[in-house]
């Protein structure tokens, strides 16, 4: 043990015999394949000199145990020949360590440079392996953002397609029994496809014990242009409801029938309905209630919703000069549909290209189909063909009796 606490090897100088520690020898002497320690550069040359005469003598024969041996005690060895002492001797110097760390460096670096060309030509991903650890630690690599694929549109389907379509849904409807739809659906087989089955269910529905179906249905036959619809409206107008007074009297009137006109009169007095009861009684020429739709639509005091209504009653009455009224105070904001319909009805071009809109709505669309065949326009498919397909039957319905009335010649005869 030394001094500073670390462990001393002893061992000998194998040319003089002097005490050394191998693994701090100052010189090292390679003979054969060993690698012996001496104590100086001078035992080492000795060493060496001494090995290469024994070579000689002993014909240039060498092993691992012969240069042991000769290491150990100048026994015999067998190895090395003059020119191997000579290059013994030339790596033997102080700088042999270095170089040969620098050879296995050097060979490293080929082999590594080798492995990284090999795994570019194969397009393989083991080059990331042999990175420096720098460069591996550093933020990952995002994913490849993901490529959004839109589906397909569906194709609208022909014309002729559309309204077999539609007159399934309706027949299905028609069929269903007395619902509110049922009304409706029959008016449209009977107006569009005259089927015999349609008629029936509005003439039967004429004498229901309800008066909103009776109603409906009269009015139904009205607009088909049947007096039957007219009889059961003027039998309305004797019922002990007024509920039903007033409504039979409001349907005549706006199809220009006069058999009500007393009940509206005596409406159009009070303040409540004036606006209401002037909406009907100018379909019949009525000079009172003209005055009083005037009266409202150019009065600064009236709610907007009031003066639009009436100016577009003005116009439905055929009075031109309401309708650049009506063209300035539906201008700004959001449509007011009733008017639309009015002017469409009336003849106004720019207003068509706004039905596009009503069309999508399902309370509207009817209405708007209507004022569409009144125009002499035919009704775009487009907003109404994919909800054919609707799971809500309001919507399913409304869009069936749209298609069906914007394309069909009118059957008014019944069988």
């Amino acid at each position: 043990m030394t001094a500073n606490g670390q462990t001393r090897r002893v061992g000998t100088c194998p040319q003089c015999g002097a005490d050394l520690d191998p693994l701090r020898a100052p010189a090292y002497a390679i003979a054969g394949d060993t690698v012996v320690a001496v104590c100086s550069e001078e035992c080492r040359q000795a060493y060496l000199a001494a090995f290469a005469d024994e070579m000689d003598r002993s014909g240039g024969r060498h092993g691992a145990g012969y240069g042991a041996g000769f290491g150990a005690g100048h026994k015999a060895h067998h190895g090395a020949s003059g020119l191997f002492a000579k290059i013994s001797h030339w790596w033997s110097g102080s700088k042999t360590s270095l170089l040969v760390v620098a050879a296995l460096g050097l060979a490293a670096g080929v082999l590594a440079m080798g492995y990284r060309f090999a795994c570019l030509a194969k397009g393989d991903d083991a080059v990331s392996r042999i990175q420096p650890t720098a460069e591996a630690s550093g933020p990952p690599v995002p994913p490849p953002e993901p490529v959004s694929v839109q589906p397909e549109k569906p194709k609208m389907p022909g014309m002729e397609v559309l309204r077999k379509q539609a007159q399934a849904i309706l027949e299905r409807f028609m069929a269903a029994g007395p619902t509110r739809h049922q009304i409706l659906a029959a008016e449209v087989l009977a107006c569009c496809c005259n089927e015999p089955e349609a008629w029936k269910i509005l003439h039967d529905a004429c004498r229901d014990r309800f008066w909103p179906r009776r109603k409906a249905a009269a009015e139904a036959l009205m607009r088909l242009g049947k007096e039957q619809g007219v009889e059961v409206l003027r039998d309305g107008l004797r019922s002990h409801r007024r509920s039903e007074r007033w409504s039979a009297a409001f349907v005549l009137a706006r199809h220009g029938n006069r058999s009500g006109i007393k009940i509206l009169h005596r409406l159009l007095g009070l303040r409540r309905y004036r606006l209401t009861t002037a909406e009907a009684l100018v379909h019949l020429k009525d000079g009172r209630a003209r005055r009083a739709l005037v009266a409202i639509a150019q009065s600064s005091e009236a709610r907007s919703t009031d003066r639009i209504r009436a100016a577009a009653a003005l116009v439905a009455a055929g009075d031109q000069d309401a309708r650049g009224l009506l063209a300035s105070l539906t201008k700004d904001g959001p449509p007011f549909w009733p008017s639309v319909m009015v002017l469409v009805r009336s003849g106004d071009v720019q207003a068509r290209s706004k039905m596009a809109g009503a069309l999508k709505h399902t309370a509207l669309r009817v209405e708007a189909a209507r004022a569409l065949v009144a125009a002499g326009v035919r009704v775009d498919p487009a907003p109404l063909w994919q909800d054919l397909s609707a799971p809500d039957d309001e919507a399913k319905v409304s869009a069936a009796a749209a298609l069906l009335l914007g394309g069909c010649r009118r059957h008014s005869e019944a069988p």
